[in-house]
C-alpha cells in the first residue's frame, strides 16, 4: 500500500511542523531543507524463467544457470540440528535468523540448532546473497526443509502409535497425539528411532534429513519512504543532517533487530555516497583517495538516531511471506540526502547538485548563483 506508507511517513515527520520550523529558521537567516523519496525495489532473485531469459547463468562453468537456493537440514543422533545453507552471510545475520526459522518448525530451542556456510564440498549447489534474496529465497529453502524434516519424525510418531501423521503436533521439544497429549516422544526419542531401523515404520528410511531447493515463482517488492532535514551552512558549504526518517515495508520480519540494523547500515551507506565518498585522480592519473585518510566515509558524529518504522504486507510468493531489506536504506538515502539540501538552497534558484556534496561543491554552486 504505496500510499498509505508515504502517508504515514508525512504523519510520523510531522511535515507541516517542519514547514512552519523551516520558515522560521530562514527568518533567522538558517537555511533548512527537508527532502523525501519513495522506492520500490525488486528483490528474490531469481525466478529460474526470468534468470533464464536474462542471461543470468552459470553454465559456462558447467553448472546450473538457475538463481534457486539450497538447504540442508539434518537431525543428528543427539537431537542436535545441522543445517547448511547456500546463502553466505556477509553481517547479515543469516546464524540468527535461519536457526529462528528452523527452530519455529520444528520445535526447538535455537541452541540446539547449528548454521554451516560457506563450503561448497558441504551442500549442494548454493548461488549465494545479493539482490535482497537471502531470506526471500535461501530462508525459504530452510523452511522447507526443516518441514519436510518434520514431517518425516511425524510419521515415525505416528508409526509408535498407530495412528496416522496428521494426529501429530510439535511443540515444546517433542511430539505429541492431538487425540491423546498423553502420547507423545522427546526429539531424543524421535532421533533415536530414526537412526535405529528396527524401531521405523516399514517404509522409512533410516535417518533425519531433508535437502530443498527453493525456485522462487516471482519476483518480491520492497518499498519503503524516506524523509531527511538537513541544514547548510552557506558560509563553508556543509550540510548537516539533522533528523532522518525511514518506514519501509520488507513483509513478514523474521529478527525485527536485524532487519533495523540493515536498514541502519544502508542509511549510511547511502549517506556516505550522497555526502562524502569520491574516487580522486590527479592530472597523471594518480589516485589521491587511496586512504582512509583521504576517502572519506561516514562516522558516528555525521549521522544522527534514525527513526526508522515498518509497514507489513506479507509477500505471496514465498510461505514465509518475506521480501528483501538489505538495500532499502542505500536505495533511498542518496536522492533523499540530495532533495533536501536543494530544497534548503531553493532560494539560490539551485536545481543541480552533483554527489558527492561535498561542501567546496556546495560552497561554489552557492556563489555561483549569487554570481560571486
Amino acid at each position: 500500500n504505496y500510499s498509505a506508507l508515504f502517508q504515514r511517513l508525512l504523519e510520523t515527520a510531522n511535515i507541516g511542523q517542519l514547514r512552519q520550523e523551516q520558515e522560521q529558521a530562514k527568518q533567522e537567516g538558517r537555511y533548512l531543507g527537508i527532502g523525501l523519496c519513495a522506492f520500490v525495489e525488486p528483490g528474490g532473485l531469481a525466478p529460474s524463467p526470468i534468470s533464464a531469459w536474462a542471461g543470468l547463468s552459470y553454465s559456462n562453468y558447467g553448472l546450473p544457470s538457475s538463481l534457486t537456493e539450497v538447504a540442508t537440514v539434518r537431525i543428528n543422533p543427539d537431537a542436535s540440528v545441522s543445517i547448511t545453507t547456500g546463502s553466505c552471510p556477509a553481517g547479515q545475520g543469516h546464524e540468527t535468523a535461519w536457526a529462528q526459522i528452523a527452530s519455529d518448525v520444528l520445535q526447538l530451542p535455537m541452541e540446539r540448532i547449528t548454521i554451516l556456510h560457506g563450503d561448497t564440498q558441504g551442500n549442494p549447489l548454493g548461488i549465494g546473497s545479493f539482490g535482497s534474496r537471502s531470506a526471500a529465497v535461501g530462508g525459504t529453502a530452510v523452511f522447507q526443509a526443516a518441514e519436510r524434516v518434520r514431517d518425516k519424525a511425524a510419521t515415525i510418531v505416528a508409526g509408535t502409535y498407530k495412528t496416522t501423521p496428521d494426529q501429530v503436533r510439535f511443540a515444546d521439544g517433542g511430539a505429541y497425539l492431538t487425540t491423546d497429549q498423553e502420547k507423545k516422544l522427546t526429539w531424543q526419542e524421535i532421533a533415536a528411532k530414526a537412526y535405529q531401523p528396527t524401531l521405523l515404520p516399514p517404509g522409512i528410511e533410516i535417518g533425519l534429513e531433508a535437502v530443498m531447493f527453493f525456485d522462487p515463482p516471482g519476483i518480491v517488492w520492497t518499498y519503503g519512504a524516506h524523509l531527511a532535514v538537513v541544514e547548510v551552512d552557506i558560509e563553508t558549504g556543509a550540510v548537516h543532517l539533522l533528523r532522518y526518517i525511514g518506514i519501509d515495508d520488507c513483509g513478514n520480519v523474521i529478527n525485527p533487530m536485524i532487519v533495523e540494523g540493515q536498514i541502519h547500515g544502508g542509511i549510511a551507506q547511502g549517506f556516505g555516497q550522497a555526502m562524502l565518498e569520491e574516487v580522486v585522480y590527479d592530472k597523471q592519473g594518480n589516485l589521491l583517495t587511496d586512504s582512509l585518510k583521504a576517502y572519506r566515509i561516514p562516522v558516528a558524529e555525521n549521522l544522527p538516531s534514525f527513526e526508522v518504522e515498518r509497514m507489513q504486507t506479507p509477500s505471496p510468493l514465498n510461505p514465509l511471506g518475506v521480501k528483501g531489506v538489505g538495500e532499502g536504506g542505500s536505495i533511498a538515502a542518496p536522492p533523499v540526502m540530495v532533495n533536501a539540501t536543494l530544497d534548503a538552497l531553493a532560494s539560490f534558484g539551485i536545481q543541480h547538485l552533483d554527489m558527492p556534496l561535498q561542501p567546496h561543491t556546495v560552497w561554489a554552486a552557492i556563489n555561483q548563483a549569487k554570481g560571486e
